[in-house]
C-alpha cells in the first residue's frame, strides 16, 4: 500500500485515513491524466514510425544509388584496364621495331 500511496503523493492525491473511504474525483482524475499521457505516447509513436518510414525510404535510395555508383566505376575501371593494355602493347610493337632496325 506505500508504493500506491507514494505514486499518488506524486500526483498530489493523498489518501484518506483509515476507516474512511476515498471519493471517486481523485481516482477519475487521476485516469483522466493516464489517459491523457497514453494520449501523447500513442501521437509520439505515429510521429516516430512516420520518421522511421521515411528514414528507411531514404535508404533505400541510397542503397539504390550505391549500385548506381558502383555499376558506372567498374564500367570506368575496365576503360582504364583496357586503355592502359592499349598502351602496353603499342609499347611492345614500338620496343620490338626499334630493335629491328
Amino acid at each position: 500500500m506505500q508504493a500506491v500511496n507514494c505514486a499518488l503523493c506524486r500526483q498530489g492525491i493523498s489518501l484518506p485515513p483509515e476507516g474512511e473511504s476515498m471519493s471517486d474525483n481523485p481516482v477519475l482524475d487521476m485516469l483522466a491524466r493516464i489517459d491523457g499521457r497514453l494520449g501523447r505516447l500513442e501521437e509520439r509513436q505515429s510521429a516516430l514510425e512516420k520518421g522511421q518510414a521515411a528514414l528507411e525510404k531514404g535508404q533505400a535510395a541510397l542503397e539504390k544509388g550505391q549500385t548506381s555508383l558502383r555499376v558506372d566505376l567498374m564500367a570506368r575501371m575496365d576503360r582504364i584496364s583496357d586503355q592502359i593494355t592499349l598502351i602496353k602493347d603499342d609499347q611492345t610493337v614500338t620496343m620490338g621495331a626499334s630493335d629491328s632496325v
